[in-house]
């Protein structure tokens, strides 16, 4: 955000903000779905949103943005003030790692959720998380900068998590600490076989490899790589934002279809990609993903509801197929 951006954005929630004294303060299911959301106390939660009402330097999504994301959302348990808190809690999270700044953003594919933990009270060094957490080795110590200031943060995973609730009760320690959960959408592909692919099953004899030396395209962390996109990350404007786009520069969607997949819905609203037929072709629009980073972004929007799977597209205004990814359903 630029200085201009932001002068207006302080603007807009001066105005916002002006009768704030006299507005009615938040109401019972605000407060219980943030504590839920963001794992807080009663009173942590009301002190969440009360500052975030105060805070002139706010994030403050478009209406556009909101009507795209709200019906997903709203699924969740999110109003549009809880999900514009997550955004300006993500914003904080620069990653800035003492040692290797990949490392730190890697999870094992194993371990479907992971967190970030604020270091904050009891749990104020990765060492004391280490030691509550009952993790192995000491957490890499993650540096974000935000609004407020910078912020230290932590990353561990779901048993760590439950480890370190158990710690603080045990202790007879009042304090909550603040989990900002990373779900993030599977990605293994295989060296040996053309699994996962969209609409094919890799087991059968027609689509074994005939040549166990020839690895088969994409591979796991090839870059760049072209992506499939249906449903929200065809948007400009949200993509734009997932992958950390210059506000100057609209992304490169080309129109495509892909082959052995159809888009289903789940929960009566979201749009799911899963195995049809291999003559089958779904419309859409390919991206071509430049590097990690902005495929680990991408990772972490679309969650563990996804798998990253091989296919292969048909890009308007290419005589050939293209062969990439997309991300197909799981499960609900």
């Amino acid at each position: 955000m630029d200085h201009f951006e932001e002068l207006e954005n302080m603007a807009f929630n001066a105005g916002r903000e002006q009768d704030r004294d006299s507005a009615p303060q938040p109401s019972a299911a605000q407060i219980s779905g943030w504590q839920r959301l963001f794992n807080c106390s009663y009173s942590d939660a009301v002190d969440r949103i009360i500052q975030l009402r105060s805070d002139l330097s706010r994030v403050r999504i478009s209406d556009e943005h909101w009507e795209i994301v709200r019906p997903e959302k709203e699924a969740e348990g999110y109003d549009r003030e809880a999900y514009e808190y997550e955004i300006q809690l993500s914003r904080k999270i620069l990653l800035k790692p003492s040692h290797n700044p990949e490392q730190a953003l890697k999870t094992s594919a194993a371990q479907p959720s992971a967190y970030f933990i604020v270091l904050e009270g009891p749990l104020d060094t990765p060492l004391k998380v280490q030691e509550a957490g009952k993790i192995s080795t000491i957490p890499h110590l993650i540096k974000g900068t935000g609004d407020t200031g910078e912020t230290m943060f932590c990353r561990v995973d779901g048993n760590a998590k439950e480890a370190i609730l158990e710690w603080l009760s045990k202790q007879q320690i009042s304090f909550r600490p603040t989990f900002i959960c990373l779900s993030k959408a599977k990605k293994d592909l295989s060296i040996r076989s053309i699994y996962p692919t969209l609409g094919l099953d890799s087991t059968l004899p027609q689509f074994r490899l005939d040549d166990h030396s020839t690895s088969p395209s994409p591979a796991q962390d090839e870059y760049p790589v072209w992506y499939f996109f249906y449903g929200t990350l065809s948007n400009p404007e949200i993509l734009s934002r997932i992958i950390a786009l210059p506000d100057v520069t609209s992304p490169d969607l080309r129109p495509a279809s892909v082959a052995g997949g159809v888009i289903r819905t789940w929960a009566d609203k979201y749009k799911a990609l899963v195995d049809a037929s291999d003559d089958s072709y779904t419309d859409g629009w390919a991206y071509r993903v430049i590097s990690e980073i902005q495929e680990e972004a991408l990772l972490y929007y679309e969650t563990e509801k996804y798998e990253v799977v091989r296919c292969e597209m048909l890009i308007q205004g290419d005589e050939h197929k293209v062969k990439g990814c997309t991300f197909r359903f799981v499960s609900e």
